[in-house]
């Protein structure tokens, strides 16, 4: 038999009756040196275990287990649960929406999360809503309305082998509650999607800026070339044929070095739209990057400029 306890910020560790004086915190790798090596015996031990997941078992698999350990400890959730629901989709981590939704009810900061439908069954209109409430502020707390409309609108309904054709109903409350934990709950999410969200999102386009050079004997892009000119020379002595020749055509010092500044400010500004967290700073960057459309040039400027708008959705944005 276990019982719960509460801790100051709403999470809960399972924990056993017996001693009551036992420290069940659960240990964050991170938070300091003896932390790090008391984390790695855990992890070594965990990852011996038939029951945890592939990507968890054996020693290549070490910093997983560790990853998830440390989120384990941020929401006050058991790393086995942990590693049972946490799934990597196009790279990033992210939680299946029954867990999350278990993660809001055993808070005991909200009521249990309920789901309000709106709209005819079958049709765009037909829609769900995730509700709690409070129970400090007593105040009920209403999550966004999505609906098939919403679903069309943002490409999830219509991906190959989607669930929303063949489950809309599950779907919908699925993806009322991954929108509400972000609002209400977001130290519960830790910000992070579900993972049927996660697979309705495009994957991130590779922004890594690539090499721009010119080719030996290729014109400049956007410049005619002009047509040869035969011109008699008269002989040269056969050492000085010998001697090397420039290559024509080959890029200045100046261009490359704006081919440089162009590649440098691509990878900054690619990275920081990546680890981007709030909506307020995306729309700086988007900010940042339209003023330095000019000096990336129009292929560097429009693959950065998918890639915000594809990050501006994963955040919530419309």
């Amino acid at each position: 038999m276990t019982a719960t306890l509460e801790r100051p910020n709403g999470t809960l560790a399972a924990i056993s009756p017996t001693p009551e004086n036992n420290d069940t915190k659960a240990i964050s790798p991170f938070a300091s040196e003896s932390n790090f090596v008391a984390a790695q015996r855990m992890a070594k031990a965990l990852g011996l275990a038939s029951m945890v997941p592939q990507q968890y078992q054996g020693e290549k698999n070490l910093p997983n287990v560790m990853i998830a350990l440390e989120l384990a400890a941020r929401i006050g959730a058991s790393p086995l649960m942990v590693m049972q629901n946490l799934y990597v989709v196009h790279g990033k981590p992210s939680w299946s929406s029954s867990f999350l939704i278990a993660c809001v009810n055993q808070s005991k900061r909200f009521t249990p999360l309920r789901f309000r439908f709106e709209g005819k069954p079958g049709s765009d209109d037909w829609g769900c809503r995730a509700i709690a409430k409070d129970k400090d502020a007593e105040e009920e707390c209403i999550g966004s309305l999505i609906t098939i409309k919403l679903a069309k609108a943002e490409g999830w309904y219509g991906k190959s082998g989607s669930k929303w054709q063949t489950m809309p109903e599950q779907m919908l409350m699925y993806r009322a509650a991954g929108f509400w934990a972000r609002v209400y709950a977001p130290e519960l999410s830790l910000g992070m999607l579900t993972r049927e969200e996660a697979e309705d999102i495009a994957p991130p386009i590779d922004v890594t800026p690539q090499p721009m050079t010119l080719e030996p004997g290729r014109q400049k892009i956007g410049r005619k070339p002009e047509p040869a000119k035969v011109v008699p020379v008269d002989p040269v002595p056969e050492a000085e044929t010998q001697e090397e020749q420039p290559e024509a055509n080959e890029p200045t010092p100046d261009e490359l070095a704006a081919l440089d500044e162009a590649n440098d400010l691509a990878e900054r500004l690619g990275n920081a739209i990546e680890e981007s967290t709030t909506l307020a700073g995306l729309q700086k960057l988007g900010g940042e990057l339209n003023a330095a459309k000019g000096t990336l040039g129009e292929d560097l400027y429009g693959r950065l400029m998918k890639a915000w708008q594809a990050e501006y959705k994963v955040l919530g944005g419309k």
